[in-house]
């Protein structure tokens, strides 16, 4: 009986721990979404950035959250979903490095 409970609390222990991993499997996106905020910003404060080139990163931006918040959803975050939201990051940073240096200033 005794070893009945141990087993069955190391199962929750590891139950535990692999849904806070799950969880924290983002933590890179979470930088860059965080660094290219920073960009945009910036961008608006030194006025490379107008205020329709800043709306719609920022749009972009929420549509790469929403996509992590799905991805999220079911508590694994996949090899396959990580590489998609890496794409429409390295997109989305290319994008805020092209509207910074057109020729469009406020």
């Amino acid at each position: 009986m005794k070893i009945k409970k141990i087993v069955l609390i190391i199962c929750l222990c590891f139950i535990t721990i692999s849904l806070v991993f799950a969880k924290n499997r983002t933590y890179r996106i979470n930088k860059r979404e965080k660094v290219q905020m920073r960009r945009i910003v910036q961008g608006v404060k030194t006025g490379e950035l107008t205020r329709e080139e800043a709306k719609n990163l920022v749009q972009n931006e929420r549509e790469i959250q929403q996509m992590k918040k799905d991805a999220k959803s079911d508590g694994v975050v996949t090899i396959e979903e990580r590489k998609e939201l890496h794409k429409k990051l390295n997109q989305q940073s290319r994008e805020i490095y092209k509207q910074k240096h057109d020729l469009d200033k406020r």
